[in-house]
């Protein structure tokens, strides 16, 4: 990726790390409770998803963990040939990421308060995130830089809804207990959808910057 300025902002950077660091500690204390120290919920239905959630956690703190330094701007401009490295393996994390998220959606048996509209939205991000990354891959290898960049951020952006889901549903829950059906749903495609909309936001300032 190339880019105009040299340095990314550290609220940027900031913002990363705080949007992936609660989902990167809750996952191993889930994966602990599949080992038998139950500090969440577990059971039945658990049982038959113990390997797709264990790789869909896993690979989802890699995936933001990598992302920090692929979308550094600093660390593009030092590092190209790291940057080439470490994106190869950035899309396989996004991949796995993508196809586990779609492959639970389709096949894990929804908590009391999921409803359709969470299982549709649920679809479209898993869908709409694999195609981003397919796209963006195309993108560089036909030599479209400025394109790669903007679909591998929007990818980005997807994978790390669940970041911003924390941030805005644990105050609420906190403030106003458990969410019923719908408010749930709207709660959880609202973070996805921020998280996109702020990417939208930060690509369309470049385009008319550059011009």
């Amino acid at each position: 990726m190339t880019t105009h300025t040299t340095k990314t902002p550290k609220y940027v950077i900031i913002g990363l790390v705080i949007l992936g660091l609660i989902p990167a500690l809750g996952g191993p204390v889930r994966i602990a409770g599949f080992a038998g120290v139950e500090l969440m919920e577990t059971g039945p239905r658990y049982d038959n998803h113990v390997i797709s959630i264990t790789t869909h956690i896993l690979c989802s703190i890699g995936f933001w963990f990598l992302g920090l330094f692929q979308f550094s701007k600093a660390f593009r401009n030092r590092n190209r040939r790291r940057h080439k490295i470490l994106g190869r393996l950035w899309v396989l994390l996004a991949l796995i990421v993508a196809l586990t998220g779609l492959w639970l959606t389709l096949t894990f048996p929804p908590a009391h308060n999921d409803g359709f509209a969470l299982y549709v939205i649920r679809l479209i991000v898993s869908l709409s995130m694999l195609f981003a990354i397919v796209w963006g891959v195309c993108s560089i290898l036909n030599r479209r830089v400025a394109q790669h960049e903007a679909w591998m951020m929007r990818a980005y952006a997807l994978g790390m809804g669940a970041g911003t889901q924390a941030l805005i549903g644990i105050p609420f829950f906190i403030l106003f207990g458990e969410p019923d059906t719908g408010l749930r749903s709207f709660l959880m495609g609202f973070g996805w959808a921020l998280n996109v909309m702020v990417v939208e936001a930060v690509l369309w300032r470049r385009k008319n910057h550059q011009r």
